[in-house]
């Protein structure tokens, strides 16, 4: 998952969960989530994910993210809120510099 650029909140939740569908439909449960080009992601949006998206992705088998790291500092520390807000010890993320990185210890679990 490559995110290139920003989007509305509804294009947001949208291909959120064109992803959530694809993780079900190929039983994936390991992700590299490039975020390099994404500049922010909206408060509300970051709490949907954490009430909402990522409780149902953990449920249905999600297991790991490789994330490599935003360029953008904001977007980077909304991210890390966001994972720091979910409790699951079921569900894992690693920050990268690079996928190459991210598919490296995505590909050591």
């Amino acid at each position: 998952m490559e995110w290139h650029a920003y989007g509305t909140s509804t294009q947001f939740r949208l291909i959120s969960e064109n992803v959530l569908q694809l993780l079900i439909d190929k039983n994936v449960g390991k992700v590299v989530a490039d975020t390099t080009h994404l500049p922010i992601i909206a408060a509300d949006d970051q709490q949907w994910v954490i009430e909402d998206w990522l409780p149902r992705t953990i449920e249905a088998g999600f297991r790991a993210c490789g994330m490599v790291n935003s360029r953008f500092y904001f977007n980077r520390v909304a991210v890390e809120n966001v994972v720091n807000r979910v409790t699951s010890d079921k569900f894992r993320v690693e920050y990268f510099d690079s996928q190459a990185a991210a598919k490296e210890w995505l590909k050591s679990l």
